[in-house]
């Protein structure tokens, strides 16, 4: 899991790894040398094995998801999301914070250190209506950056729900249109910004990643980045399977690279 801090933190999650395993002579199963697994072990010698990497870029043209991508309790149909290729089609979901079926497809966070980026065509019918960015840990520990309507006009919003704590940012008007959302991963930090259009750009101030770590928010899965479309209309399509004809928005991302830094720094 890879903690960080003083006081160890987890924001990654379980992760696999293999260690040497002994048999005493009653039968049972020892794990390490002297039943301790150190930090850097020798490699067995087994045959070589080629692993291709997850894609660091994903521009949703295949006829499927990679596997890495993962959904929230139901998954949206594919024919859904690949509707549009080249593109990520969302239906609206439940909002995030409900215990329900959001509209999200993530995948989880490997390294502390990434960006992670996609560009949004929103088209929501009514106010509240929303789509964007998120870094999830579960309903009641999250960041969301997120654009929907208001009125007339468009907004960039960014959200930090951490247990009863329920704060929303309004960070800029935007034209309708496509808009830029990233999110950046600087070890102990999660910072987000927008750029729209028209080229301007709105970078807020830092977030504590610890607020999303497994000390603080609970559970062992680790964070996850990914992508929602959600509206909190009564009744609406948030209420409805995903399957059906109606979605009052859709949004249609195209994640950037996502990468660490150098590697000294990647712990």
């Amino acid at each position: 899991m890879r903690p960080r801090g003083q006081w160890p933190r987890h924001v990654l999650g379980r992760e696999t790894l293999l260690a040497p395993v002994s048999w005493t002579d009653d039968g049972w199963p020892r794990v390490g040398e002297q039943s301790e697994v150190a930090v850097a072990l020798p490699r067995p010698s087994l045959p070589a094995h080629e692993v291709r990497p997850a894609p660091v870029r994903d521009d949703f043209d295949a006829e499927t998801l990679h596997p890495s991508w993962q959904f929230l309790r139901r998954p949206v149909p594919l024919d859904v999301l690949l509707s549009r290729p080249g593109s990520l089609t969302l239906p609206t979901g439940a909002p995030l914070r409900d215990n329900r079926f959001p509209s999200f497809v993530g995948r989880r966070q490997q390294h502390h250190y990434f960006v992670s980026r996609a560009l949004l065509e929103s088209a929501p019918d009514g106010t509240g209506d929303e789509a964007g960015l998120v870094v999830w840990m579960n309903e009641s520990h999250f960041f969301s950056l997120a654009v929907r309507r208001a009125g007339d006009a468009s907004e960039v919003a960014l959200r930090q729900v951490i247990g009863r704590i329920d704060l929303e940012t309004v960070l800029q008007e935007v034209p309708f249109g496509p808009v830029v959302l990233e999110v950046r991963g600087d070890g102990d930090e999660y910072i987000f910004s927008a750029t729209a259009a028209d080229g301007s750009r709105t970078e807020e101030t830092p977030l504590e990643a610890r607020f999303l770590s497994t000390e603080f928010a609970g559970g062992f899965t680790g964070a996850f980045v990914g992508l929602f479309a959600a509206s909190a209309a009564t009744g609406s399509c948030a209420s409805s399977p995903p399957t059906a004809p109606r979605r009052c928005a859709t949004s249609s991302a195209t994640p950037a690279r996502r990468s660490r830094r150098s590697p000294a720094r990647s712990g």
